[in-house]
């Protein structure tokens, strides 16, 4: 997605980690009242660089002082041994991408793999940090249903309703631009060769009739392991959300939902 979103072929550092660290306590001061839910991980992977940035290492003692806020630190990857003695602390959430194995070896390159990724999970939990983590995108090919239960059974193995902060579910989309991005970089990749439609916000999806299949059926397996976790969808359409769910979050209520998970007290 970044190769169609920013197109620049490196990874940006940004060193001035003392003006976030300011800028965050100064909003903070602003409204002491408000839930702030902040993640990193956007633009790049949380934790592949963070033992030479040291990023997370000034950030989780930050946040730890600030009983309002909730960090979500986002990755593909498994290393994050240095960071385990800030722990315990219940408002920072280490958050996994997850695919089936098949997967993050085809279309995932150089990111740590299922078990990998999963045993850092535990790590994390028995140091005393949350736990969220992200199917997103789910991604069909046959034999799906099998491949992403056995994903669900294996992080029901390694983690507990009560480590789980949230689960997101977010079926394949992306611009119409990145599918010839794909075919020009990965030629031998079957991702941007499915059958998709372009929907109203303009991005290539699966058809809807898909999309509900594969969010109910993961819907249905992480209840079957992880009771009682919020699970929702990432920018989907209120009509999905009506057929996985049965109802719509309505303005701030899905926002309010996730802040109310911050910390275990709060569920």
């Amino acid at each position: 997605i970044l190769q169609g979103y920013v197109n620049l072929p490196a990874v940006t550092v940004f060193v001035n980690v003392e003006d976030l660290q300011a800028e965050l306590q100064a909003r903070w001061a602003e409204a002491p009242d408000r839930v702030w839910r902040l993640g990193t991980g956007e633009f790049g992977d949380s934790l592949a660089l963070d033992e030479l940035t040291g990023l997370h290492e000034g950030l989780i003692p930050l946040f730890t002082r600030h009983p309002n806020t909730g960090l979500e630190i986002k990755s593909k990857w498994h290393q994050l041994g240095h960071l385990l003695p800030l722990g315990p602390n219940p408002q920072v959430i280490f958050a996994w991408s997850l695919n089936p194995p098949e997967l993050v070896r085809e279309a995932e390159h150089a990111t740590a793999g299922l078990r990998a990724r999963l045993h850092a999970a535990r790590r994390a939990a028995g140091a005393g940090f949350r736990l969220a983590f992200h199917f997103d995108p789910l991604i069909f090919f046959p034999g799906w249903q099998a491949a992403y239960r056995r994903t669900v059974e294996d992080l029901g193995a390694v983690a507990s309703s009560g480590d789980v902060a949230w689960i997101s579910l977010g079926a394949l989309r992306f611009p119409p631009l990145l599918r010839q991005i794909m075919f020009a970089r990965f030629p031998h990749s079957r991702l941007g060769a499915e059958e998709m439609v372009r929907a109203p916000d303009g991005k290539l999806r699966y058809f809807k009739n898909l999309r509900v299949e594969m969010y109910s059926r993961m819907r249905e397996w992480l209840t079957e392991v992880l009771p009682g976790t919020q699970v929702y969808l990432c920018m989907e359409s209120p009509r999905v959300w009506r057929e996985v769910f049965g109802w719509v979050p309505e303005g701030e209520e899905l926002a309010r939902l996730l802040d109310g998970r911050l910390s275990p007290d709060r569920t």
